[in-house]
């Protein structure tokens, strides 16, 4: 089989070198290894998805415990109880949407991570795919009479985890007034009302908003930082300038007594 595209990759992965022509001209021991990189790739690409979803189900289980903890201190908080017994459940409250925002931040990470080694592996596919199997990997069909929209699960799945993550950050910061107004006996509440001289309905309508433009700078701020949901055009063209390929290099020496 003469290999004569992407010469490199495959004198990289046959650990040979082109002729004299400019391509590789495979042998049959060399053709049954590219045969094998092929369904290897794919079935490594499987595993990964499949890992990722294991990994996000843990994650998203261990955050839904961690909302019904913060949900019940905060139910329990309207309670009328005592300053003491406020400020204890407000910083259970507190500490458990700090570790939502750790755990919401992790998860970004962790799905970031996931997609690079599914797409490293989908490169692989797309190099190998055309001496196994064409291009079936890189064709797409569409709707003419409908818009061409192929959006990115991971994308729009990061976008739901940054929402989460304002969300806690939302209710550590309610948390930590209500904590420290709480240790102070309500006195900060009574010295806002005192000196701005405004009755508690009033005050309660100005701490709602002020909450609610917390939420919104919040949410502006996360926003800024993730990209548009990824819609992906007809035609991706991957050129040398935007794709490089390492291979790592292991070596085993054992020094020998003479």
């Amino acid at each position: 089989m003469l290999i004569t595209m992407n010469i490199e990759y495959f004198e990289t992965l046959l650990g040979r070198v082109r002729n004299q022509h400019g391509y590789i001209d495979a042998s049959p021991s060399e053709v049954n290894k590219i045969h094998s990189a092929f369904e290897k790739a794919h079935d490594i690409r499987k595993f990964e998805i499949g890992l990722y979803w294991q990994r996000s189900a843990y994650l998203w289980g261990f955050i839904s415990v961690l909302t019904a903890v913060c949900a019940y201190c905060f139910t329990k908080l309207l309670d009328p109880i005592s300053y003491n017994q406020k400020a204890i459940i407000a910083f259970i409250s507190l500490v458990t949407s700090l570790v939502g925002v750790v755990f919401s931040d992790m998860w970004v990470k962790l799905s970031s991570s996931s997609k690079y080694w599914q797409e490293n592996w989908e490169y692989h596919i797309n190099i190998l795919e055309d001496y196994i199997s064409g291009n079936l990997h890189k064709i797409h069909f569409h709707n003419n009479s409908k818009p061409y929209k192929r959006y990115s699960i991971h994308d729009i799945f990061n976008t739901i985890i940054r929402r989460v993550s304002v969300i806690w950050w939302f209710t550590s910061i309610i948390s930590f007034f209500t904590f420290i107004n709480s240790i102070a006996q309500g006195k900060i509440t009574e010295r806002i009302i005192k000196t701005t001289e405004m009755s508690q309905e009033l005050f309660l309508a100005a701490y709602i908003l002020l909450l609610a433009a917390i939420f919104v700078a919040l949410a502006l701020f996360y926003m800024s930082k993730e990209k548009q949901l990824k819609i992906k055009d007809k035609k991706e063209i991957v050129d040398d300038s935007s794709l490089t390929f390492t291979c790592d290099d292991f070596t085993c020496t054992k020094d020998m007594e003479q």
